[in-house]
């Protein structure tokens, strides 16, 4: 494997630590996708950093699914796309290539973990899982966000863009239960859906 040095204190050095190579956040993710695809969900991981995709990829090895960067070609990224719709493929790992051009009706679960501030990104990223397809009840856009470090602002502003375009929002401290948490926001979609 190459060796990849980053000077401490910097921007990189920072996102490394507290978003890539944290335990706890990726435990959190982990866990929540796991769960996500135990109750039938297609489920799209997203990040920023090819470390940390390699590092997620890792995680799901006993699971089927298809980890996309920009060194992908094309054709084996639309090829991924067109699995999860036909329900061939549940789990989608991939970087900022899940941008203009993507296109997956059936994905029904976004987990964004990316941890930067792009007003745009965040509300593309959203509006990617929001297509409309038979069968489809809904989009659970779960953003892992950060508290008590530098990217704690780059959480709020992502909140502050999905907050404009009229997202719903439910809000949940992580405290180790992926049930607790997608019972909760499966409960929040039925209460708006049953008005």
């Amino acid at each position: 494997e190459e060796e990849i040095s980053v000077r401490a204190g910097t921007p990189e050095a920072e996102y490394r630590r507290h978003v890539c190579l944290n335990q706890t956040r990726n435990d959190c993710v982990e866990k929540i996708v796991r769960e996500g695809l135990k109750r039938d969900r297609r489920v799209v991981v997203l990040v920023e950093r090819l470390l940390h995709l390699k590092i997620l990829n890792k995680r799901f090895q006993n699971v089927k699914h298809a980890t996309l960067c920009g060194d992908v070609e094309a054709e084996v990224r639309l090829e991924a796309m067109r699995a999860m719709d036909a329900g061939e493929l549940k789990l989608i790992l991939t970087t900022r290539v899940f941008g203009k051009g993507v296109d997956i009706k059936a994905v029904d679960m976004i987990i964004d973990c990316t941890a930067l501030p792009s007003r745009n990104n965040v509300i593309q990223r959203y509006g990617r899982g929001t297509r409309k397809v038979t069968g489809k009840a809904g989009l659970i856009f779960i953003d892992i966000a950060d508290r008590g470090n530098r990217f704690e602002g780059a959480a709020h502003a992502r909140l502050h863009a999905l907050k404009e375009i009229g997202a719903p929002i439910l809000r949940l401290p992580w405290r180790g239960s992926p049930d607790e948490v997608l019972d909760k926001i499966t409960a929040a979609m039925d209460a708006v859906t049953a008005r």
